[in-house]
């Protein structure tokens, strides 16, 4: 990195509310960081200072929010400033960042041994992966061989479950995941713990 990226970085960090940035190429890195404490009488944004550091990490370009961009893009988007590459071109990119799916824990309501079924002998309620009905039975917590059926709040996908078949349980305890969502042919995010 030669000292003309660096101006550019700080030029570009001088321009933002961001306080500091790291850039990390082969073996070496930059951190660009903003005095936010301005000298008394002075206009405009702080200076921005840079400092080396060896590292052995792979390139990495950190996002930087650029409030101007912000405020020209469509809701529901961000817009990011990205770093410059070393020929100096930079350009503002408004992107649609996902919104994060909004997720529901079904937890034990009393202790127990944990069955993906309603009764003793019946068919297992769901596993990873399955579209839930709102109410729908997931399984149950057996308690002195009576079963308290658990059921999904609302409609969702299940993204995981985190006790194994059979396994004792506590009030409480988290049992399942899900992904809320409307229909069926919505898919998860990404599916976590265990299809035990």
């Amino acid at each position: 990195m030669d000292h003309e990226y660096i101006d550019q970085l700080a030029h570009l960090l001088a321009g933002t509310r961001v306080a500091e940035i790291t850039v990390r190429r082969g073996d070496r890195s930059v951190t660009v960081r903003r005095n936010l404490v301005a000298p008394a009488g002075s206009a405009g944004p702080p200076p921005a200072a840079a400092t080396w550091a060896e590292t052995s990490e792979t390139p990495t370009m950190v996002p930087l929010l650029a409030p101007a961009a912000a405020a020209a893009a469509p809701a529901g988007t961000e817009a990011h400033l990205p770093l410059p590459s070393p020929n100096g071109s930079a350009a503002l990119v408004a992107t649609g960042e996902p919104e994060e799916p909004e997720t529901v824990i079904v937890e034990a309501r009393r202790v127990g041994f944990f069955h993906r079924h309603a009764a003793e002998g019946a068919e297992p309620a769901m596993a990873v992966g399955d579209w839930v009905a709102p109410g729908q039975v997931l399984g149950s917590v057996e308690s002195m061989k009576v079963f308290d059926e658990f059921v999904a709040p609302s409609g969702g996908v299940v993204i995981g479950v985190f006790v194994a078949e059979g396994e004792a349980v506590e009030y409480g305890q988290p049992l399942v995941h899900l992904e809320l969502c409307e229909a069926p042919g919505e898919q998860p995010a990404a599916a976590e713990g265990t299809d035990a």
